[in-house]
């Protein structure tokens, strides 16, 4: 389905998964959880700094200040936008990661309880994907690090090898930044 037709295998994703319905329309997720947030565990509704940046990103000062049109309202574009990137979301990159994993410096960071993309299916692809320093990664350990002054202690779990580290960040969703600011900062 998603290679014969990308734009209906999107509605279908965004009916079941992705919170992308239109006229209020909720998605399956949010009808058998009842969040109405599904990005992260953490919470069921958008959390109030989020509606707060939101409501920020609106005023017209700041639309002004950045040159953007006083008509143009932050995410009222977004269905619109996950329609006209529809095919990337079904496109094998599987090749350029490959590459990047062998000749690039990446630090790749996931949240603990992120809903959309759970750091534990990252850990699994990385086990399946095959690159020169598959090896290396598999047994490379996991270790745990925190930033000075967390009142938590540990900040999250990191493995790295020569040019890769993959980090969890804990008590953090799909929006890492906005949950352990920062734990992502002193990454």
């Amino acid at each position: 389905l998603s290679k014969s037709n990308t734009a209906l295998a999107l509605y279908l994703l965004s009916t079941t998964v992705f919170d992308l319905g239109t006229d209020g329309q909720k998605s399956l997720f949010q009808n058998l959880t009842g969040f109405t947030f599904q990005r992260s565990a953490l919470y069921s509704v958008l959390p109030p700094v989020a509606e707060a940046y939101t409501v920020y990103v609106n005023t017209s000062q700041f639309k002004q200040s950045l040159h953007v049109p006083p008509n143009v309202q932050l995410d009222s574009l977004r269905p619109k936008v996950a329609l006209m990137l529809s095919k990337d979301f079904f496109t094998d990159i599987q090749e350029k990661l490959r590459s990047a994993l062998d000749y690039q410096n990446i630090l790749l960071y996931t949240g603990q309880v992120d809903a959309l993309f759970p750091s534990t299916n990252f850990r699994k692809y990385f086990s399946t994907l095959k690159w020169t320093k598959k090896k290396e990664f598999e047994k490379a350990e996991r270790n745990t690090w925190s930033t000075c002054g967390d009142p938590h202690g540990v900040s999250g779990y990191i493995e790295s090898i020569t040019n890769f580290s993959y980090a969890v960040v804990l008590r953090a969703g799909h929006h890492t930044t906005l949950d352990e600011p920062s734990s992502v900062y002193h990454l």
